[in-house]
């Protein structure tokens, strides 16, 4: 997906979500464990990504990486939402392993959130190997 940024001259922001619902507290641990794991989680992924946007820029994959984001919500289309899209902004998202070379598979979560997308979405091929 670096490599489409590249070709298109655009930059790369690297996006995660996390959907917390408001019912999460019916384990009996409580809403606040939700979203203190969420919490939790979301940093780590943070981290995570700013990694690899910086390993990208350093190896000279991408000359233009913005941030890693996390959006959290309720909902899908409440945590997908919540990363402040623009309008210049494209959802770039690679298929699953379940398609062939001739198709694209989009996994559940996948699907949720170009479903939820505010932005055009546009699924790149899982690349083999």
């Amino acid at each position: 997906m670096a490599e489409v940024a590249v070709q298109l001259g655009a930059a790369l922001r690297l996006a995660s979500f996390a959907v917390v619902p408001l019912d999460s507290g019916t384990s009996g641990a409580g809403r606040d464990v939700g979203e203190r794991i969420a919490d939790t989680w979301s940093l780590d992924s943070i981290s995570r990504m700013a990694r690899m946007l910086s390993e990208l820029l350093d190896s000279h994959r991408i000359s233009n990486g913005e941030a890693a984001v996390v959006g959290r919500g309720a909902t899908w289309e409440s945590a997908v939402g919540d990363i402040g899209w623009r309008e210049d902004e494209v959802l770039v998202l690679g298929s699953s392993s379940g398609g062939s070379l001739s198709k694209v598979f989009l996994g559940p979560r996948a699907a949720k959130i170009a479903r939820n997308s505010p932005v055009p979405v546009l699924v790149l091929p899982r690349q083999r190997g």
